[in-house]
C-alpha cells in the first residue's frame, strides 16, 4: 500500500473517532437528564406518600361527635 492510502485510512479512523466521541458526549448528557428527571420523581413520591400518610391519619378512627 502507498502513503496515500495509509493516510486515507487514518484520517477516516480520526473522522470515526471524533463521531464516536460526539455521540458518547450525546449519551452522557441524555444520562445526567435522565438521572436528574429520577431525582425528581424520588422526590415527588416522597411527597405524596407523606401527602397519603397525614390523609389517612387525619381521617382519625374514633366516632364523630354528631349534633
Amino acid at each position: 500500500m502507498n502513503d496515500s492510502v495509509h493516510f486515507r485510512n487514518a484520517r477516516a479512523l480520526a473522522e470515526g473517532a471524533k463521531a464516536d466521541r460526539v455521540r458518547q458526549d450525546e449519551l452522557m448528557q441524555r444520562v445526567k437528564h435522565l438521572e436528574n428527571q429520577l431525582t425528581m420523581m424520588v422526590v415527588e413520591l416522597a411527597q405524596l406518600r407523606q401527602q397519603i400518610v397525614i390523609a389517612i391519619t387525619s381521617r382519625g378512627s374514633g366516632p364523630t361527635a354528631g349534633g
